[in-house]
């Protein structure tokens, strides 16, 4: 015990004589990682792309413990400490001297370091921990990244939680304004808008190439059937705007998305906002042949997909009423007139009639919101 207490005494006396031989101004990023013995240990500068710059490295101690050394203050930004293939990531500001990393080499890969003279650096590794653990708690993660309170860390958890995903433009761009107002001059600031910018145009093509129409043409009327055999056509929602939606009971990708129609009804059904589902549920062209043209085999084949569709309706609480199908799966006259040959694929349709947003489903809400 006496030894024990001599040395973190001795090495406490040591800390405080090197840091009073620093720079004036100095940044002093010290750890203590004891599997760390004579390592090396990286310092790192992240890019608004998510891509990494070494700053400089510096070799740990046989204890496991280094000092990482810069003579003038660091910009605010994202940085991280990496020993091997593991990191501790730190949100430094020019008023940080003195940060301190505690732990071993798999904390740093599980963020359950201890980090103390940061405070932003303590809410980074927070937040990492909260959208790591994102599905087990349900955490909405577009809402938890763009009310943080640093647009730093906002946009590192964008790029950790999205890598780029096109489907998240708008968030981005919410970012890339909230680092506009708070650090207009940053380098990083100005990289990520570009990144932004090019999400934007990738976004865009995307959909333009998936479409036979254009943003102002006029939508052409589409029919089907409710689950209660009533005709269903897109003029009976004129005035409104409406979101026609190409789905089936069949297609992961479109009971996925569901829900986050489902929130965007919710949230703006009052205005004038209407979704038209048009179901592709009903036997495939390509297994036609199995029936022989028998015409109970056919209808009884109907009769099945329409009921997976009536409880896939009933399962995602699509709770509009401006349901529709033609039970032709494939062959509908709906897709082949919208000239949809995948789904999901969403059009949506001003007051006017004309189209306002082309296959908005990963910026539904902002085409909605300009359309009303």
């Amino acid at each position: 015990m006496l030894r024990s207490s001599f040395y973190l005494f001795s090495l406490s006396i040591c800390l405080s004589l090197f840091l009073a031989c620093a720079p004036k101004g100095a940044v002093v990023i010290h750890g203590d990682i004891e599997d760390a013995s004579n390592l090396n240990i990286y310092f790192d500068k992240i890019t608004a792309t998510g891509s990494t710059r070494v700053l400089t490295n510096a070799e740990a101690s046989s204890s496991g413990s280094f000092d990482v050394v810069f003579e003038e203050p660091l910009e605010a930004g994202i940085y991280r400490t990496r020993v091997g293939a593991k990191s501790a990531y730190l949100m430094l500001t020019p008023e940080d001297k003195q940060v301190n990393l505690k732990g071993t080499i798999s904390s740093f890969g599980d963020n359950t370091y201890e980090v103390s003279g940061s405070n932003a650096s303590a809410e980074l590794q927070e937040s990492l921990n909260q959208i790591g653990n994102a599905r087990k708690t349900g955490l909405n993660l577009d809402k938890f990244i763009l009310t943080g309170g640093n647009p730093f860390i906002n946009a590192f958890l964008a790029q950790k939680a999205y890598d780029g995903n096109v489907g998240k433009t708008q968030v981005f761009k919410t970012i890339s304004q909230q680092l506009e107002n708070a650090y207009p001059a940053s380098e990083f600031t100005k990289d990520f808008k570009n990144q932004t910018a090019a999400m934007e145009k990738q976004l865009a093509a995307q959909s333009r190439g998936r479409s036979k129409f254009n943003v102002g043409d006029v939508a052409p009327e589409i029919t089907g059937f409710d689950p209660n055999g009533k005709e269903r056509k897109l003029s009976d929602l004129k005035g409104k705007v409406v979101l026609i939606d190409f789905w089936a009971s069949w297609c992961g990708p479109c009971r996925k998305a569901n829900p986050h129609v489902v929130e965007i009804y919710d949230k703006y059904s009052s205005q004038g906002f209407e979704v038209f589902s048009y179901s592709l549920d009903g036997i495939n062209p390509r297994l036609l042949g199995r029936y022989k043209n028998d015409p109970e085999q056919m209808a009884k084949a109907k009769e099945q997909a329409k009921t997976r569709w009536i409880a896939a309706i009933k399962k995602d609480n699509l709770k509009w009423k401006s349901h529709a199908t033609e039970l032709g799966h494939w062959n509908s006259k709906g897709n082949k007139d919208y000239g949809v040959s995948s789904i999901p694929t969403t059009f949506l349709v001003a007051r006017d009639g004309t189209f306002a947003a082309i296959n908005p489903r990963y910026n539904l809400e902002e085409a909605v919101k300009a359309a009303l």
